[in-house]
């Protein structure tokens, strides 16, 4: 009873913080709110939708043939849960495991706090001064941090041992993705599906920080924008998790729409490569760049899939319908 409570609780802490960034943190009728909320329950049931899927993609104001055009949340883990092993899903879902797996794609130092030892903390704090905390199995930006090692070494090894996370060495972007949007790495969304031995690239996005935050994260307050797969150019502007466009960046003013994303072709390559070694055949890659080369910053199984959904592509149930089919009949 008690988990269904704070279930329940969970959905409708997700519920208002759409809700209160939509109305603009205006105090809202009552029955304004029961709309919504019905809005969201109809949705579930005729297109499965959950809440993310129903405000980041505007359900709210399409039309039944709009809504049909979209692969939802739970559509997209159905597709993950055909093409890969559940076990498999789940055990990747840890960071710790999955970078195990693409120990060559991450190209820099990591600590697993639940085998590290003081020592090892230690010299790693000494090396790098700063460095990335990321629990091990929270989702969507969550919980992720800048640490600081200008304060107690001792403090900080005890924090760190409470629960399993990943500690990760700063990673220094790209001059020109750096200008785009200064206060975050800004990482390419590319997902991927594994046809007998050949990797296909679905979909890519540019998630990019909207201000100072240090997440990049779409539903986190970041913004995306659609890639162009063929040359790396950003198609059209960028979108938040609302919904609304973006022309140029709300920060740094740089214009996003026909920005060319570095080393495009090497990215590609280098996913693909990762792409063979990973245990899943069904990836949505997170990619930051470098001057010189490019680093998994994470590979996230089910697919997440909402950046690539943005208002501009009007949805891509018919392209997974179409992946599915041709899985099936090559498997």
């Amino acid at each position: 009873m008690t988990s269904m409570i704070e279930r329940i609780k969970y959905k409708y802490d997700i519920f208002m913080q759409y809700f209160i960034k939509l109305n603009d943190n205006k105090s809202i009728n009552i029955f304004v709110k029961i709309r919504y909320m019905v809005g969201i329950l109809l949705n579930y049931i005729l297109f499965s939708a959950n809440i993310e899927d129903y405000f980041e993609f505007r359900f709210y104001e399409k039309t039944l043939v709009e809504k049909k055009r979209y692969f939802t949340t739970k559509e997209s883990i159905k597709f993950a849960e055909i093409v890969d092993d559940k076990e498999a899903l789940y055990r990747l879902s840890s960071k710790t495991e999955m970078y195990k797996q693409i120990k060559k794609g991450v190209k820099r130092e990591q600590l697993f706090t639940y085998e590290m030892s003081y020592e090892d903390f230690y010299q790693f704090c000494h090396k790098h001064g700063k460095f990335i905390y990321k629990p091990d199995r929270l989702d969507c930006g969550r919980g992720i941090e800048i640490w600081d090692c200008n304060c107690s070494i001792e403090y900080l090894y005890n924090k760190a041992k409470k629960t399993p996370a990943i500690l990760d060495e700063m990673v220094i972007q790209h001059h020109l993705l750096q200008k785009l949007a200064p206060g975050s790495v800004n990482t390419i969304r590319i997902l991927t599906i594994r046809m007998k031995n050949e990797i296909e690239i679905i979909a890519a996005a540019l998630r990019m920080g909207s201000g100072e935050s240090i997440v990049d994260n779409f539903s986190a307050g970041g913004l995306a924008a659609t890639i162009d797969i063929n040359n790396g150019i950003i198609k059209n502007c960028a979108y938040d998790s609302l919904g609304n466009s973006y022309k140029v960046h709300p920060f740094s003013n740089v214009v996003i729409q026909g920005f060319e994303i570095p080393n495009w072709d090497n990215i590609l390559y280098f996913v693909k490569e990762c792409a063979k070694e990973f245990p899943l055949n069904y990836v949505a890659w997170d990619v930051a760049v470098r001057e010189a080369d490019c680093v998994i910053i994470e590979a996230n199984p089910h697919g997440m899939i909402h950046v690539i959904q943005l208002e501009d592509t009007m949805g891509r149930k018919k392209q997974y319908q179409d992946l599915l089919k041709k899985y099936q009949e090559e498997s």
